[in-house]
């Protein structure tokens, strides 16, 4: 008897995807700490996996930082991100708020630290470490049984425009994928060249709304993502899985 063909629901799919980060990210972790001792800070990352960051105040602040601070700074704080004690990452930031009526107004700048609280111009293994996650989900879930994620959550990426539980071609991979990150990068595009375009400094952006224009930029992706979301709670396909002609799905025991 053929299985019904559930739906993964969005908790399926979020621990799938977590998994899948830790797998990929750790080794990268792993490799910043390592870059860190050796580079003296000049290679960090601060993201993923078993990472932990503890921030405490920053008791001075250089004043020969690029590009400057706020003007006035009411709050300034490093963070240390550390694997298994290990560091992989060094940040300062300096923000000034301000309060008008009931609304507050916080603009500030992160910089990146060496061992000794130096600003170091920082090379990041976070974009490295993404483009390696988006190639081993699709690598891995163009053949089955798909990632460790899909294995320990029990579900698959499949092909459904014939209905079967093949897996799908790498064309509907690379549609699915534009399609689900394509607002993310084009949204993102746009507000580095919003601030581009403003100056790029703390002063600036207050001076030009950079806030309200960067929100107002973010709302179509934000609206187009909160309904995908509903769309998963829901245990329907998403945009991106319609307009791919795959679904994830629901794996029997009989099926792994």
């Amino acid at each position: 008897m053929k299985a019904e063909r559930l739906r993964a629901g969005f908790w399926r799919r979020m621990f799938s995807f977590f998994i899948d980060a830790v797998v990929v990210f750790l080794p990268f972790q792993v490799l910043a700490a390592i870059l860190f001792a050796l580079t003296a800070g000049a290679v960090q990352l601060a993201a993923g996996g078993f990472a932990t960051t503890v921030c405490y105040k920053a008791t001075s602040i250089a004043p020969d930082l690029k590009p400057p601070p706020p003007a006035n700074p009411t709050a300034a704080k490093v963070c240390k991100t550390t694997l298994f004690g290990a560091e992989t990452a060094r940040q300062l930031t300096v923000s000034h708020s301000t309060k008008t009526g009931n609304t507050t107004y916080k603009i500030s700048e992160t910089y990146s630290l060496d061992r000794n609280d130096k600003q170091v111009d920082a090379w990041s293994l976070e974009w490295p470490a993404c483009i390696a996650l988006l190639a081993y989900l699709i690598w891995f879930k163009l053949r089955k049984p798909g990632t460790l994620g899909d294995r320990a959550c029990k579900i698959s990426v499949v092909d459904d425009s014939l209905k079967t539980s093949l897996p799908p071609s790498l064309r509907q991979m690379a549609i699915r994928y534009s399609a689900l990150l394509g607002p993310f990068v084009v949204t993102g595009a746009m507000i580095l060249g919003a601030e581009k375009l403003v100056g790029g400094t703390a002063e600036d952006m207050m001076k030009y709304h950079y806030l309200a224009v960067a929100l107002a930029i973010m709302a179509p992706a934000m609206v187009y993502y909160f309904v995908c979301f509903v769309q998963i709670v829901r245990k329907c396909d998403p945009y991106w899985d319609r307009w791919a002609m795959t679904a994830v799905l629901r794996r029997s025991t009989a099926d792994l």
